[in-house]
């Protein structure tokens, strides 16, 4: 250890550097390394890691108990998790669990090949088809399917109470409501609407039961399967000494049982995580996840503050919503500008990265880059496939532009009427409307386009060449400016960054009337590195404080 993390690190501070009476001594760090690490590259690491880092290495080896890393955006988390997993004893089975697929890619490149990466639902579908006690085959509508027919067996089926009665299954699961208050009071939380007489606690259980019989029975198993069957039947059970734990704040109570069980009495978890960044509430993402996580497993909480992405003015403004991030020392002061999108479409180039919280605003400024040549790469092919449906229906034959208002509105109050007849209600419906609302803008503004190039040559426009002009943005590579949703922009950074309709981003997550609002606004205004342009930005909010 050098004399200056020898200060950093004074006798006696249970937290660093004296541990149940061991010192931290990198030299016997290395001296432990498994067969197989690169102790050049955790040299290096523990070389320049600050003593916040340090600390987290400190714990990992010095210490027993499991860990709770709560590391702010840019934070460096993603060397720290190499590193605890290099400096893990030989002789251990080690799994890392990601948050998505593309997380998971990003691990397994990232850690040493002995520790086994996966999501967490690869990892439950592994165990059940491994347990399986016939042929196990994947089908994805199984609970849709069983939810149907049970409704139909009561008298109570509409494709709206289907919708809400699955959603309603779903949560029970993720949450672990079991008991009859537990489902009624998520049913009360999300307003689901469901007809007089229906006994809901029964058909949710009925549900399951007929579910996992289907399982045993004829090996079907579906998406939602994976992770609750390993829990209910056993699978896996202390089947990994260490398990790490990546974006925790975004899992599910549900996952993270599941990772009590992997790990069972004898085992250790390491998370890595920050409630500031937990945007993925809507999903079934446990609210205080860390928190709770933290109780349940008796973990020591260390945090990562220091962010090494993001300059000073960005931080002052990262500070409105977390009290848990400060500028790494000496780091440059950056710019955050308030614009117009005027004045930020000529200033955008190859590498800039573009966010909003809505699609319709960032395709909008996507088809505006594009008309200047300008290389654009819309992340988030999902939204392809949603516009698809909509633009099919609705330029079902051909059209002039000034026929585009006319058709979205007449197509958008019938999907109003569909979703209403259906049976949505209360939250569901007011979602739905809100995602059809987005998704028409974007179509609207693709249709315009295309019919006025169309109207150009004599012509009138079709859906199809709606659809090949959206593909053809989607379908950019190479050096591009690269835009996405706020929440598809967790885990990216750029040297510059715009944020489109800042003022509701910002609002939203000052006001936090809405569960995540807060942790959007954080993640929107921290993956910037140099430059963050806020659009329509309020100006008294930004503007340099006055000299004396």
């Amino acid at each position: 250890m050098t004399a200056e993390q020898g200060a950093l690190f004074p006798a006696g501070d249970g937290h660093a550097g004296v541990l149940g009476g061991v010192p931290f001594d990198p030299s016997a760090v290395l001296r432990s390394l498994r067969p197989g690490v690169d102790a050049g590259q955790v040299r290096a690491a523990l070389g320049r890691f600050t003593p916040q880092q340090l600390n987290v290495v400190h714990h990992v080896v010095n210490s027993a108990r499991n860990v709770m890393v709560v590391a702010t955006a840019g934070s460096g988390k993603s060397t720290v998790l190499r590193t605890t997993a290099q400096v893990l004893p030989g002789g251990l089975t080690i799994g890392a669990f990601a948050l998505n697929r593309s997380i998971a890619q990003e691990l397994r490149g990232a850690l040493p090949g002995d520790v086994q990466v996966s999501t967490f639902h690869a990892f439950g579908r592994r165990l059940v088809e491994e347990h399986c006690p016939v042929q196990a085959t994947f089908v994805e509508w199984k609970r849709l399917n069983i939810v149907k027919a049970i409704l139909k067996e009561a008298g109570a089926y509409s494709a709206g109470v289907a919708k809400s009665m699955l959603s309603l299954v779903r949560l029970s699961m993720v949450h672990i409501a079991n008991s009859a208050d537990a489902v009624l009071a998520l049913a009360a939380e999300q307003e689901f609407e469901f007809p007089a007489g229906l006994d809901v606690v029964g058909a949710v259980r009925a549900v399951q039961d007929r579910a996992l019989s289907d399982f045993r029975t004829r090996g079907h198993f579906d998406y939602d399967d994976m992770l609750y069957l390993p829990l209910k039947l056993g699978y896996g059970f202390e089947s990994l000494d260490v398990a790490l734990v990546d974006e925790a704040q975004d899992f599910s109570r549900l996952q993270h049982r599941l990772v009590r069980h992997v790990v069972g009495r004898r085992g250790r978890v390491i998370f890595v995580g920050d409630d500031r960044q937990a945007i993925y509430g809507f999903s079934g993402a446990d609210k205080g996840g860390l928190t709770r996580a933290a109780e349940v497993f008796d973990a020591v909480t260390l945090p990562l503050t220091v962010t090494f992405r993001c300059p000073a003015s960005h931080v002052e403004l990262a500070a409105r919503f977390s009290d848990g991030i400060e500028a790494a020392p000496g780091a440059a002061t950056g710019e955050v500008r308030r614009v117009t999108e005027d004045e930020v479409l000529p200033e955008l180039r190859p590498g800039d990265l573009v966010i909003c919280r809505r699609n319709a605003p960032m395709l909008s400024m996507a088809m505006r880059l594009a008309q200047e040549g300008v290389p654009v790469e819309v992340l988030g092919h999902d939204l392809v496939k949603a516009m698809e449906g909509h633009v099919r229906r609705c330029f079902a034959y051909s059209f002039a532009p000034d026929e585009v208002e006319g058709r979205l509105h007449e197509y958008g109050m019938s999907l109003l009427q569909s979703h209403y007849e259906s049976g949505l209600r209360g939250k569901v419906l007011r979602r739905a409307v809100e995602a059809d609302v987005d998704l028409l803008s974007c179509v609207a503004s693709f249709a315009a386009e295309v019919g006025v190039l169309a109207e150009r040559r004599g012509a009138r426009a079709t859906g199809e060449e709606v659809m090949a002009h959206v593909r053809a943005l989607f379908g950019t590579r190479g050096p591009a400016v690269r835009m996405c949703t706020v929440h598809k922009a967790k885990g990216l950074e750029a040297r510059r960054v715009a944020l489109l309709d800042a003022d509701e981003v910002l609002s939203a997550g000052e006001a936090a009337e809405e569960d995540g609002d807060v942790a959007v606004a954080f993640v929107a205004v921290t993956r910037g590195k140099d430059t963050l342009w806020l659009g329509g930005s309020r100006a008294a909010d930004l503007e340099d404080t006055p000299e004396e």
